[in-house]
């Protein structure tokens, strides 16, 4: 192998460990990582489930059925925690800028191009690991496993996506409380016009529209979507899955066009880096 490519995997190793390790020595950060995903699977999925009127649902989905609403959301649900842990490295990134750490990093050998990849892909893959619990946790209600291994390489996809983001959007801020702020502005709005807990054909035609520059649309559509091809239904629901699978684009379709979206990102947060001073 090309010797410079296995100073670069060293490099990129030696980051995407470091990320890996402060978050594991972060024993708080580990126990919300776990727990989180009870609070969204009982809060979001079975207690907002006996308010919200599912036989719309149904009339959108052009389904004749009865509407489960955690049936429904359970892969939102799995793609949004997955884009609230991911989007956590956002933060990190700008504690490490005013610490003078990204400083540092920038004047020794390793490229600019790695140390953004070390950060995100290790973002993404604890955002997937997040949601690999709360994959898990659709067992008792699905009595079905078989989706999570076949899940679990779309949510590392869904959460590089978002680290890339993240990064990406913490290059222009100065302070970490600056930052958090873009959770309620831009996070938590892209959230809900991504199809993530309501379908968006409910919403008005301008955020229809809106939706297909959401970035975030694209990627729970392809965790929902991978989550339903994979799992065993009982013939109640089996035409609910497959009218799910067959709206919009398709999964690989999806996926194509995350990919597009994350290379911008950290290709734009490569430039702006090379060009600002962290001085």
């Amino acid at each position: 192998m090309n010797k410079k490519i296995l100073i670069s995997l060293r490099q990129f190793w030696v980051i995407f460990s470091r990320e890996i390790l402060i978050w594991w020595r972060q024993r708080f950060k580990v126990f919300t990582t776990i727990t989180q995903p009870f609070i969204w699977t009982i809060f979001f999925g079975l207690g907002l489930g006996r308010v919200i009127n599912t036989e719309e649902i149904a009339q959108v989905l052009n389904y004749s059925g009865k509407v489960s609403y955690l049936f429904f959301i359970y892969p939102g649900m799995i793609a949004t925690t997955v884009i609230f842990i991911a989007f956590g490295i956002g933060n990190s990134f700008v504690v490490e800028k005013e610490s003078g750490f990204i400083k540092q990093i920038l004047l020794t050998p390793t490229p600019i191009l790695i140390i953004l990849l070390g950060k995100i892909i290790a973002a993404g893959c604890i955002g997937a690991l997040q949601g690999l619990i709360v994959n898990i946790l659709g067992y008792f209600y699905f009595k079905d496993l078989s989706f999570t291994l076949i899940t679990f390489p779309i949510l590392i996809i869904l959460g590089i996506l978002t680290s890339s983001l993240s990064v990406l959007l913490s290059l222009f801020f100065r302070y970490h409380e600056s930052y958090n702020a873009l959770l309620f502005y831009i996070i938590i709005p892209t959230i809900l016009l991504s199809g993530a807990y309501f379908p968006i054909e409910l919403t008005p035609l301008w955020m229809i529209k809106l939706a297909q520059f959401n970035p975030f649309y694209y990627g729970i559509e392809m965790v929902k979507k991978t989550f339903f091809v994979s799992l065993s239904l009982e013939k109640d629901f089996s035409n609910l899955k497959e009218i799910i699978l067959t709206s919009g684009p398709g999964i690989l379709e999806n996926i194509l066009i995350v990919l597009f979206f994350t290379v911008v990102f950290i290709a734009l947060a490569s430039v702006i880096i090379k060009k600002k001073s962290f001085a």
